[in-house]
């Protein structure tokens, strides 16, 4: 059961990274056009992680929190039209980014682990 909580949360990882790394990307290419729907789908997504989040993950609640904190108020016109917008929407992206990066390292290498142990 314990294994099935854990395959969830990794998927839930796995989705909020595919989408951040669309979003950071667009972002952070200045002649990129950033699509509502790109942001908004990060956005949706870490406001639902909280809920999603079935094994209490305090790592995840807080980059999700961090996230919706950072896009408040960003559209896809204010980063076209607003640099400083853009500039902020892509740091804040870039860092939480590389934080799940690190995460997901982390994750990773447990895994590992436990899978040579129980070998």
């Amino acid at each position: 059961m314990a294994e099935t909580f854990q395959k969830a949360n990794r998927r839930l990882y796995d989705d909020l990274h595919e989408r951040l790394e669309r979003l950071c990307n667009k972002l952070g290419d200045d002649k990129a056009y950033v699509m509502e729907e790109t942001i908004e789908a990060v956005r949706k997504l870490a406001e639902l992680v909280p809920r999603m989040n079935i094994t209490g993950d305090a790592r995840l609640d807080a980059l999700a929190n961090t996230l919706a904190t950072s896009l408040a108020g960003v559209s896809a016109d204010k980063v076209k039209t607003q640099p400083d917008v853009r500039e902020r929407a892509a740091e804040a992206t870039k860092n939480a980014f590389n934080v799940l990066n690190a995460f997901r390292a982390a994750s990773n290498g447990a895994d590992e682990t436990a899978r040579l142990m129980a070998a």
